[in-house]
């Protein structure tokens, strides 16, 4: 079964985990651009991922957590 990810709040209630930081869930997936290669495309993200995941550090990690989620890009 697929569901809207905006519904998650409402079926989850207290339970929703779209406004947790710390939640390593969710998984994305795109189309490429016309004329782009998976190549490009993969270049690109390693090139922002970094800077990504630096924005989205949880406050409350401990340094070790922060490291292993830093590393995951």
């Amino acid at each position: 079964m697929a569901v809207p990810l905006c519904a998650e709040p409402t079926i989850r209630s207290e339970f929703s985990v779209l406004n947790r930081r710390d939640g390593w869930w969710l998984t994305v997936m795109g189309r490429l651009k016309p004329g782009w290669t998976i190549e490009r495309a993969s270049a690109q993200l390693r090139v922002i991922s970094p800077g990504l995941f630096e924005a989205t550090l949880p406050a409350e990690f401990d340094p070790g957590d922060a490291k292993h989620f830093l590393a995951t890009n």
